[in-house]
C-alpha cells in the first residue's frame, strides 16, 4: 500500500487574514504551488451550534 505526500507538504504557505475559501495553483513558469485568491464566504449548509 503506498500512500501520496501529505498535503502540508506539497500546499504553500498559509495566508495570513480572516478566509475560510481558498484555490491553491501552480505558477506556470516555476511549477511553485501558490494561493491564487482566498475570501471569506458563508456555507449555507455549516450551521454554528
Amino acid at each position: 500500500m503506498t500512500f501520496g505526500p501529505s498535503p502540508a507538504r506539497v500546499l504553500p504557505p498559509l495566508p495570513a487574514g480572516d478566509w475560510n475559501d481558498g484555490l491553491a495553483a501552480l505558477q506556470a513558469n516555476t511549477g511553485q504551488p501558490y494561493f491564487a485568491r482566498v475570501s471569506r464566504i458563508a456555507f449555507p449548509a455549516v450551521k454554528n451550534t
